[in-house]
């Protein structure tokens, strides 16, 4: 593309994006701390889901000193729900980082931000872009579906030689006076404009510039490898009630569930599909029989698709678990939990149980 073609796609983009682009807090401020939260809670989420999550946060932790002077569990507690918990825990730690070696400013050398916990290419050239108006490009799914398509790139880019050539052609297309904003108009094209089906071509801003659609390829492109295969897996839940009180544990990585350091819950395990053989494993588990079905629902985690079902006992003691503790039902909201043990946790507020 030559240099002339170059600044109208530029300026045709931006423009759009002046016009167009969705409000968004983190939209509205330079402030790295800001900015990086934000793209960390973007990353496997939905924006739709990320902005009242976004707020709830800032409120929480306004500063990036008060995130890092905050305990873990805390900041957990203010992710809970939003998935992928090692991404509160790198935002933590890197603003425990940023206060001791930084003295409390964020780096604003690409090489520094770059060693923070959880701060991939995208994430560090995103910051950078966004919060210091450096030049760096940021590549996600969205730019390199835009990318695809622009240039008719066949192939997956997925590998690794595709993918250099995707880089580079991302670079060469940044505009360098405006690169924050650039990167933003190219992921919102991607995210509502350039999507993966039906890209809605017509209002494109930057539609003559597009390969892919002056050869009617749009549909075909980018070649990407098909989707994983969703698993679907059971799992049986022993909800314990001792005096008014509650058995939880520390979540630990197991199939399915290897995102949730730091959280808390109840025990389970995978079963097979029927009720009845869950009630058989949860027997050998913890030599109690149920006393009800507390309830049941289903659950999306990466590329599971979960059936859970929760077991109310009354237990005097337990066999086989060790390395939890007993808490009131009304302390459970303390602690931080994945959604689906939020979920039980709200099964348990009934007066019956609450007496």
């Amino acid at each position: 593309m030559h240099s002339y073609s170059l600044r109208k796609l530029r300026s045709s983009l931006l423009s759009w994006f002046a016009r167009s682009g969705r409000n968004m807090p983190w939209r509205h401020t330079r402030d790295p701390y800001r900015v990086l939260t934000a793209v960390i809670m973007l990353q496997q989420t939905q924006v739709s889901t990320v902005i009242p999550y976004f707020h709830k946060f800032m409120n929480c932790f306004p500063s990036l000193l008060k995130l890092a002077a905050s305990p873990r569990q805390t900041v957990l507690k203010q992710w809970a729900g939003l998935g992928y918990y090692r991404r509160a825990i790198n935002l933590w730690k890197s603003a425990r980082i940023i206060r001791s070696k930084h003295r409390g400013r964020f780096p604003r050398n690409i090489a520094e931000i770059r060693k923070l916990p959880g701060c991939g290419p995208y994430t560090t050239a995103t910051v950078a872009s966004m919060a210091f108006n450096l030049p760096e490009t940021a590549v996600d799914g969205n730019i390199i579906r835009v990318i695809s398509r622009l240039y008719a790139l066949k192939g997956d880019p997925s590998k690794k030689t595709l993918r250099n050539k995707i880089a580079l052609l991302a670079s060469q297309l940044l505009d360098r006076k405006y690169p924050g904003d650039f990167n933003q108009a190219m992921m919102e094209l991607g995210g509502r404009i350039c999507t993966p089906r039906s890209p809605a071509c017509p209002v494109c801003p930057i539609r003559i510039f597009c390969s892919a659609q002056k050869k009617g390829l749009q549909e075909q492109l980018p070649q990407l490898p098909g989707r994983p295969f969703v698993e679907k897996l059971d799992r049986a839940v022993s909800v314990l009630l001792q005096n008014n009180k509650i058995y939880i544990e520390p979540k630990k990585p197991a199939k399915g569930f290897g995102l949730m350091e730091g959280m808390w819950g109840f025990p389970g395990f995978a079963v097979k599909h029927d009720a009845r053989s869950s009630l058989s494993d949860l027997h050998a588990v913890t030599g109690l029989d149920p006393v009800k079905v507390l309830c049941q629902f289903t659950h999306s985690i990466t590329r599971y698709r979960i059936r859970v079902r929760a077991f109310l006992f009354m237990a005097k003691k337990i066999k086989g678990h060790k390395t939890g503790k007993w808490v009131r039902i009304g302390e459970l909201e303390k602690y931080p939990m994945p959604s689906a043990d939020q979920k039980i946790a709200a099964s348990l507020k009934i007066p019956s149980l609450n007496s």
